[in-house]
């Protein structure tokens, strides 16, 4: 990584956690040169995760591995005011002792950032899911089943020719194009799961020149009629996809 790189603000999530809050946008509030901890109230008794202590402006003091040292327990979501203060504390604690926990945490790397005097902002975050266990995986799954978990809608945006289906068999006749059926898989579970299904095409964009009208009334029904034969789910249908050519750029 060059410098240029290293300086930009880094965040680490746990693969385990679905967050519904935006945590990159909250870290984007945090001051330049502080890092953050994302934090969630626990008021269980088992220690399952890491803990952070916060003093009254609500940086962290402390922070610790499956040691209940408060009720603020980390969500999974580790941020640091630069690549390099993230390097630069993980080559800290590789170098060090493993500690009693018997294994490196990145809760330790932002335990090293407030040894070396770096300040870490307390992000308090409501809406997640922790599936790091069977058993949460399963709660979470529940939610879902049951309609109380309402993933928010967005927006998936998917070229047609190429992606969804194949380049026409007979040249120029796009009746003659193939199912691409793994990508059709996917767009059909998005949209079965209540997202927003946008697929453009650039079909005849060079043979009409650029006319949009012209382009919908020469290939509009056949695109139709494809998406509907190869059961392709959509929300929005776009024509009029620029065409660039190996020598344009798009």
């Amino acid at each position: 990584m060059d410098e240029r790189e290293l300086s930009r603000k880094t965040i680490s999530l746990d693969c385990d956690t679905f967050y519904v809050t935006d945590v990159l946008g909250k870290f984007r509030q945090v001051a330049p040169g502080e890092g953050a901890i994302f934090v969630f109230e626990d008021a269980g008794s088992a220690p399952i995760y890491s803990y952070t202590v916060l003093d009254e402006s609500g940086s962290a003091v402390r922070i610790a591995e499956k040691l209940k040292i408060s009720n603020h327990a980390n969500t999974g979501a580790y941020a640091f005011p630069s690549a390099k203060s993230l390097k630069d504390s993980c080559e800290k604690v590789i170098d060090s002792s493993v500690g009693n926990v018997g294994e490196y945490y990145t809760s330790s790397v932002v335990q090293q950032l407030l040894k070396d005097g770096i300040i870490v902002r307390g992000v308090h975050v409501d809406d997640f899911h922790c599936l790091g266990t069977p058993e949460q995986l399963d709660a979470f799954l529940a939610l879902v089943a049951d309609g109380s978990f309402i993933a928010p809608r967005r927006r998936f945006c998917f070229d047609l020719d190429n992606t969804l289906v194949t380049a026409p068999e007979t040249p120029g006749d796009y009746t003659s194009v193939k199912p691409m059926h793994d990508n059709i898989a996917i767009v059909q579970q998005l949209h079965a799961a209540g997202q927003t299904i946008i697929i453009h095409t650039a079909r005849r964009m060079r043979t009409h020149g650029g006319n949009v009208g012209a382009v919908i009334a020469d290939i509009g029904a056949i695109t139709i009629q494809t998406l509907k034969d190869f059961n392709i789910p959509y929300d929005e249908l776009y024509f009029g996809k620029p065409y660039a050519g190996k020598h344009d750029f798009c």
